[in-house]
């Protein structure tokens, strides 16, 4: 072989050498891109992808006074039957308790020489009127009834209802959604035997 046709198969070994070489080194560097890229996509919040993060904001100190509370009445009054569940007999007391007070700076007064008139609403009768009084010193007023001789009446609700009028022409009413209830009840009489005397044998004694 001559000297020109080695250095031709020389150079030809070494260019495919080199080819070799690049196309290796090319491959590697398209692996690290593709792996680089990933990397980057992954570690991307997929929220960033979408809306944006939602925020809250706190805010205090608000103004509260838009909607203020409900003012209470200089003027209020009550009424009340200490034992709502009395025994249903004729002819007994039923006394009823009503008062009458003034809120001065948030304080309760009573409210004296205040008149007071009150409405007895039995289930089984026509309303009627029970005598007028006078409120006390402290604002109190003291009514009473009978029970009328009317089982009708019994185990049922009924209803006393006040009206006050103070001597300045104030007034306040105590109506039946608020008024004094009682609910007499229907005793059975209870059957008591007397046990019969037991004969006591008496032995003869010679």
């Amino acid at each position: 072989m001559e000297p020109s046709e080695q250095r031709d198969t020389r150079t030809a070994s070494h260019f495919s050498l080199y080819l070799k070489c690049g196309a290796i080194f090319l491959l590697l560097l398209m692996s690290f891109i593709v792996v680089a890229c990933s990397t980057t996509a992954s570690d991307t919040p997929t929220a960033n992808l979408g809306a944006p993060p939602v925020t809250v904001t706190i805010q205090f100190n608000q103004d509260l006074t838009t909607t203020p509370l409900p003012t209470q009445p200089a003027y209020v009054c009550g009424a009340w039957i200490t034992n709502t569940s009395p025994g249903y007999v004729p002819g007994s007391t039923i006394p009823v308790y009503a008062k009458f007070v003034h809120l001065v700076n948030g304080n309760p007064q009573g409210v004296p020489g205040a008149s007071a008139q009150a409405t007895l609403y039995l289930s089984d009768e026509a309303p009627r009127a029970l005598p007028g009084t006078v409120t006390g010193s402290d604002g109190l007023a003291v009514f009473s009834f009978q029970l009328p001789n009317d089982p009708n009446i019994a185990n049922h609700n009924n209803l006393v209802t006040v009206t006050f009028t103070a001597p300045n022409g104030t007034s306040c009413k105590v109506d039946q959604d608020r008024a004094a209830y009682f609910t007499p009840i229907m005793v059975s009489p209870t059957v008591t035997g007397t046990p019969g005397a037991t004969p006591n044998a008496t032995a003869a004694t010679n």
